[in-house]
């Protein structure tokens, strides 16, 4: 538990777990979005036919950021406020041999 502007809250309460590789598949009308990757594009017309909202992509090899597949859904953890940590919240997060 970490005590957080005079109140515990727990950590799943600071960050929030977002999708880092979703594209829409369907534009503002219902029809699929338009992308000028020709990739992108199929993709988005594609996940459009099967009645999903987003496609996946990934890039199989970091150093060419042109080459791009259909994937899973990747996830990372951000912090929800924009105002950081303060110190105290951030120390009790962490164990103070680790700062």
């Amino acid at each position: 538990m970490v005590r957080s502007r005079g109140r515990h809250m727990n950590i799943k309460d600071i960050f929030e777990r977002r999708c880092i590789n979703a594209y829409r598949a369907i534009d503002r009308s219902g029809r699929p979005q338009l992308y000028r990757h020709p990739d992108l594009y199929q993709w988005a017309k594609d996940s459009c036919e099967k009645g999903e909202k987003y496609f996946y992509i990934s890039y199989p090899d970091p150093k060419n950021p042109y080459h791009i597949v259909l994937g899973e859904p990747e996830y990372r953890w951000f912090l929800k406020s924009r105002d950081g940590l303060t110190d105290e919240e951030f120390k009790e997060l962490c164990d103070e041999s680790e700062i």
